[in-house]
């Protein structure tokens, strides 16, 4: 996962902080200078006071107001000939100006100069969640290098130093624990709100929280490499990629706003012109029109409610990327899932090595381990591990334990090993592949299959070998999850490589209905396919690796695990816990989210039609039309932001 230098953009963050934060108190107190200002206007108008002073008020007051929307507008009007809500406000205002309508024109800029602040600190407050994840980057660590402990930058780390952390400070790093033990609060990376207790050999991320033990971790990524950094970044960029209905409503707006100007062009001149009507009474009408017909409300009514959902799921260890993939998540009717690694623990242990045609389980054992070096799937690890514990002969040079290793996606690995070719692999594998009989075994295999056991072969040539024997345990987890789908009305399907018993063992205890086994990754794609015509809208969850073609396929490809680079880059959500039990949130998550959306269309559309019928009978004012504009635009941040609870 590629991210730019963290400490660049670090330094650029603070600048642009501190730049808005000048910009935002600059703009407080002109605001307030301008509703003083405005106040001692009024209130000199109503009091009769001598001509100057009146005049000088509101006239400075809407100076004051409309330094900043005449700024914006400009800039606005440069790019592209285009008219914003800045725009249409400056017109409204020069022309309630013209008409003598002082009171009104300053009252127009001083209300949408406080509704544009309003704005900004509601929209802040739904950044929060990214800022907190930023204040979680540590900026400093503590090296241990020839035993001696230093301070240094965490952009200097490289890969294969080790770093010391000590109870109470938040790990900087991305790595692996080499010395200790300590219960480390994830929460701020995978949602998991209770510590989780490591020790050494486990993975541990930079951003989590040592709460009680000394550490010596071995540093595996540089800091702009993070799974943290890449969270941050994810998040960021997710606010630039727009949902369907977003792009749907920026074409809209594209040609909506010329189209109101021209209108209010039409009714300013036409009935004075050719119908003998007053020209101030229209002029003041079309003003208000402009004011009142400000796609503003319904251009922030989606954007706002898709950043708001994805700081929300990144706080619960839930990436969306983009609006794309969250709207997507609200459509799920049906949710295929990988077996391993995703509803079980994916570290299958080894129960057994049986050997046949008098093979000894030390070679059995040793011939797998040399051909499993080369390879990281789960059990492939397990019979590393099993063999590291068993035999203390299993040379350390792959170079020299296996040559040609190839891996076979669902189906196993192969390799030379002392001229020989080994297969390592599934029943149907070698009995479709190999050709390799295996009815003998028939019986004995069906016994282990029916306790949910997984068998893997070992063939030298034609000549089988022996076999493995391999129990995973279900995550505790995965049943709630699956529980809370099904009380969701979610269809839920198992697609795994495995035998077709071990697959019933599973998804009979986990109450999925319909189980497919033994399928190869093209396999799974079709039956995504199969699925999406029958029932709609499909998410498949896997690890984003083996499972690439059917989370290509899916409507939404959703992984789980660590946060591996694979999973990151290939899947539209990221769920960050190492277990499903997040899942239901995020599809919850995703059906607010659109719900949330079709209410703030429905509200900015709605009142601004109301509002609109009112101009023409002259029921509304220059200034209620301000208010009505920024009180829907508020109406429908509000809304959004009820995500973040």
């Amino acid at each position: 996962m590629k991210t730019c230098s963290c400490s660049q953009c670090e330094a650029k963050s603070s600048i642009n902080v501190n730049i808005f934060q000048k910009k935002d108190s600059l703009q407080k107190i002109m605001t307030a200078l301008a509703g003083l200002l405005l106040l001692g206007g009024v209130i000199a108008s109503f009091l009769n006071a001598p001509s100057p002073w009146p005049a000088l008020c509101l006239g400075l007051s809407m100076a004051l107001g409309i330094i900043g929307p005449a700024q914006k507008a400009w800039q606005v009007l440069k790019k592209g000939f285009s008219f914003d809500m800045n725009a249409l406000m400056m017109i409204a205002v020069l022309g309630a100006a013209a008409l003598g309508e002082w009171i009104e024109g300053a009252t127009v800029v001083f209300l949408f100069t406080l509704g544009n602040a309003l704005e900004a600190y509601t929209m802040d407050k739904s950044r929060l969640s990214l800022q907190q994840l930023m204040e979680m980057k540590p900026r400093e660590a503590t090296l241990l290098e020839g035993g001696e402990e230093r301070k240094v930058p965490v952009e200097k780390l490289l890969p294969g130093q080790t770093v010391v952390i000590r109870p109470g400070e938040r790990i900087p790093v991305d790595g692996h624990i080499i010395e200790g033990k300590a219960a480390i609060d994830q929460s701020s990376i995978t949602g998991e709100y209770m510590p989780v207790l490591k020790a050494e050999g486990q993975k541990v991320f930079a951003g989590t929280l040592n709460t009680n033990g000394f550490l010596q971790v071995a540093v595996e990524k540089k800091a702009d490499d993070t799974l943290l950094s890449g969270i941050i970044r994810l998040v960021e960029e997710a606010k630039h990629k727009k949902a369907p209905v977003q792009r749907l409503i920026d074409s809209f707006a594209a040609w909506y706003t010329p189209a109101v100007i021209v209108l209010a062009v039409f009714f300013a001149t036409v009935p004075p012109l050719f119908l003998k009507q007053d020209f101030a009474p229209w002029l003041y009408r079309s003003l208000t029109l402009l004011l009142i017909s400000c796609p503003c409300a319904l251009v922030i009514s989606t954007p706002v409610a898709v950043f708001s959902a994805i700081s929300k799921g990144a706080k619960q260890g839930i990436l969306f990327k983009g609006g794309l993939h969250l709207e997507q998540t609200g459509t799920i009717s049906t949710v295929a899932f990988d077996k391993t690694g995703t509803l079980t623990l994916g570290k299958p242990q080894l129960k057994e090595a049986r050997t046949l045609g008098g093979a000894s389980r030390e070679d059995l054992l040793q011939l797998a381990a040399k051909l499993s070096s080369f390879s990281e799937h789960p059990l492939s690890q397990a019979i590393k591990e099993a063999a590291a514990k068993d035999l203390d002969n299993i040379t350390d040079s792959k170079k020299e334990t296996c040559r040609h290793f190839q891996a076979l996606p669902g189906k196993g690995i192969k390799g030379i090993i002392e001229g020989k070719s080994i297969y390592l692999g599934s029943k149907r594998f070698l009995q479709e592949d190999l050709k390799i009989d295996l009815t003998f075994l028939e019986e004995e295999t069906k016994e282990q299959e029916e306790l949910g056991n997984t068998l893997v072969f070992l063939s030298s040539g034609e000549m089988v070998k022996g076999y493995f024997v391999f129990s995973d345990r279900i995550k505790e987890k995965s049943r709630d999850a699956l529980q809370e789908l099904h009380k969701m009305q979610i269809h839920t399907a198992l697609l795994t490589g495995d035998n077709k018993k071990t697959a019933s063992a599973v998804g009979n205890q986990l109450h999925i209905a319909d189980i497919r086994a033994e399928l190869l990754p093209e396999e799974k794609q079709k039956i995504i396919l199969e699925l999406q015509q029958k029932r709609g809208k499909v998410a498949m969850v896997g690890d984003g690796i083996n499972d690439a073609a059917a989370l290509a396929a899916a409507d939404l490809g959703i992984a789980v695990g660590d946060g591996s680079d694979t999973a990151l880059e290939t899947a539209g959500v990221v769920l960050l816990a190492e277990d499903i039990a997040t899942l239901p949130a995020a599809l919850k998550l995703g059906r607010r989210a659109r719900f949330i959306i079709k209410q703030n269309i429905a509200l900015a559309l709605g009142l601004k039609l109301l509002a609109l019928a009112a101009v023409f009978p002259g029921w509304l004012t220059l200034w209620l039309a301000v208010v009505a504009d920024t009180g829907v635009s508020l109406l429908v941040i509000l809304n959004a932001m009820r995500l973040l609870k």
